[in-house]
C-alpha cells in the first residue's frame, strides 16, 4: 500500500545518512539531531521539523533489517548498536547489569591478535551471543564500520526489499486480519448493508482502518495525544471507540441489537462486525435485517466527534431513541409503493379520435374558460364544434 512504500522510500534516506556520514544534509541533520550520536540512536526530541520527524518514522523499518558490519570495532557501541548477526539484528545482552555503558567492540578485541578476547566475552557478554560475536570476522586494518542490510544478497538497501519488510514484518495484530480472504468479504458486504450509502460509507472506513482515531492519527506522525477523547483510555482504536469505550458500551446495552458477554462486543473490530452482519440473529437473512445498528455506529462516532471537537457530552440512552427512530423512518420511507397501472391507449369514439376531455374541462369550456392542450396551445369551448364540423366534412359558414 501507498504507506508502506512511502516508508520505504523514507528509509532509503535515513539509510543514506548512515551511509555518507559526510555529506552536506547528513552534517546539516547531525549538528541539529543527534550531533555525537547516530541517526538510529536518536531519542525524541522536542519541535522536530517536519523532514526530520518524517525520516525518523522509518527508523523502525530499518531496524528490522540493518545490522552494523564490524571491522575495527572502534564506531560500534556493545550495549546499543544492532551488531549481533541475528533477524533482525540486536544490541548483546550483558550478563550482569551494564558497568560500562560506552564500551565499544574494539574493546573486546584482542588488537596484538586481531581476534576477539573470549574472556573478556565471558567476563561481560551473555553465553547465548557469544558464538555469534566469534563467527563475526574482524579486519586486520583500522577500516572504519559499515552498515549492511539482511534482505539483499549485496548488502545495501533498496526500495524494493523495505517495502517487502513493510508488508511482511512491520504489520501489527489488526493488520495483518485486514489480509485475511474473510476481510474482504465484510469490506464487500459494508455496500450491501440497508442503511443510507453515508452510513455504509462509514462502516467501510472503520473496516479498513481509515478513520480518524488518535492511535492512526500518531501513527501518521500526527501531533496529537494519544488517549481516548471519550473515557481517557492511553490509546483510541477503532475497535474502543465504537465498542469498547464505556459511552459506546452503553449504548449498545440499551439498543435492541442483541449482545452477548464474551462474542460481542469483543477486542475485534472485525469479530464485532462479522456478529453484526451475520451471526446476531442466524434465522434472519441479511436482506432482511431491519436492526438499528448501522445506525447506532453512526450516532457513537458523531458522538464522539461532538465530545472532541465540541464539547458537548451525548447520553447514551438519547442516542439509542434517536437511532433506532432513525432507522425506523428510513425503512418506512424505502418501502417501495406498487406503480399505478392506468389505461393509456386511444378509443376511437363520436370525436373521431380526439380524447376525452375530463369533466372538470368540459364544465370550464362550457363556462368559457381555455383548456391546456398537449402542445401547450388553448382552445376554447367556441372552437370546438367548428373542429368537429371540420372532421366530418361540414362547414358550418356555409
Amino acid at each position: 500500500m501507498i504507506h508502506e512504500f512511502n516508508l520505504a522510500l523514507l528509509a532509503k534516506q535515513l539509510w543514506r545518512l548512515t551511509q555518507n556520514p559526510d555529506s552536506l544534509v547528513a552534517r546539516v541533520l547531525r549538528g541539529r539531531y543527534y550531533r555525537l550520536s547516530s541517526p538510529l540512536r536518536v531519542n525524541p526530541i522536542s519541535s522536530p521539523s517536519y523532514v526530520w520527524t518524517n525520516i525518523s518514522a522509518a527508523k523502525e523499518l530499518l531496524l528490522l533489517g540493518i545490522r552494523q558490519k564490524i571491522h575495527s570495532g572502534y564506531e560500534v557501541k556493545v550495549w546499543e548498536d544492532p551488531w549481533i548477526p541475528l533477524n533482525p539484528a540486536r544490541p548483546a545482552i550483558p550478563i550482569a547489569p551494564v558497568m560500562h555503558p560506552n564500551m565499544r567492540v574494539s574493546d573486546l578485541i584482542n588488537q596484538e591478535l586481531k581476534e576477539w578476547d573470549v574472556n573478556l566475552l565471558e567476563q561481560y557478554v551473555s553465553p547465548v551471543d557469544i558464538p555469534l560475536i566469534r563467527s563475526l570476522a574482524i579486519s586486520t586494518t583500522h577500516k572504519p564500520d559499515t552498515f549492511c542490510w539482511n534482505f539483499t544478497r549485496h548488502g545495501q538497501y533498496t526500495v524494493n526489499s523495505g517495502y517487502w519488510v513493510a508488508q511482511n514484518l512491520m504489520k501489527d495484530a489488526d493488520e495483518k486480519q485486514m489480509l485475511e480472504p474473510s476481510i474482504t468479504k465484510l469490506q464487500a458486504f459494508a455496500w450491501k448493508i440497508k442503511a443510507p450509502k453515508k452510513i455504509c460509507h462509514l462502516i467501510w472506513q472503520l473496516l479498513t482502518g481509515h478513520v480518524a482515531v488518535t492511535r492512526n492519527l500518531v501513527r501518521r506522525n500526527m501531533r496529537c495525544d494519544h488517549y481516548c477523547p471519550r473515557c481517557g483510555e492511553p490509546e483510541e482504536s477503532v475497535t474502543h471507540a465504537i465498542f469498547e469505550c464505556l459511552p459506546a458500551l452503553q449504548v449498545w446495552l440499551h439498543s435492541s441489537t442483541p449482545t452477548n458477554p464474551g462474542v460481542f462486543p469483543a477486542s475485534s473490530i472485525y469479530t464485532n462486525m462479522n456478529y453484526l452482519f451475520w451471526e446476531k440473529d442466524g434465522s434472519l437473512e441479511p436482506e432482511l435485517d431491519m436492526d438499528p445498528y448501522p445506525w447506532l455506529i453512526w450516532y457513537i462516532w458523531k458522538a464522539r466527534n461532538d465530545k472532541l471537537f465540541r464539547g458537548i457530552e451525548r447520553d447514551p440512552l438519547e442516542l439509542v431513541r434517536y437511532a433506532e427512530s432513525e432507522c425506523q423512518a428510513w425503512f418506512n420511507a424505502d418501502e417501495t409503493i406498487p406503480p399505478v397501472v392506468q389505461e393509456g391507449t386511444w378509443r376511437e369514439d363520436a370525436t373521431y379520435g380526439i380524447t376525452q376531455l375530463t369533466q372538470k374541462r368540459i364544465s370550464s369550456a362550457l363556462r368559457g374558460g381555455s383548456t391546456a392542450m398537449g402542445d401547450g396551445e388553448h382552445a376554447s369551448a367556441f372552437d370546438m364544434p367548428e373542429l368537429r364540423n371540420r372532421l366530418q366534412g361540414i362547414d358550418c359558414y356555409d
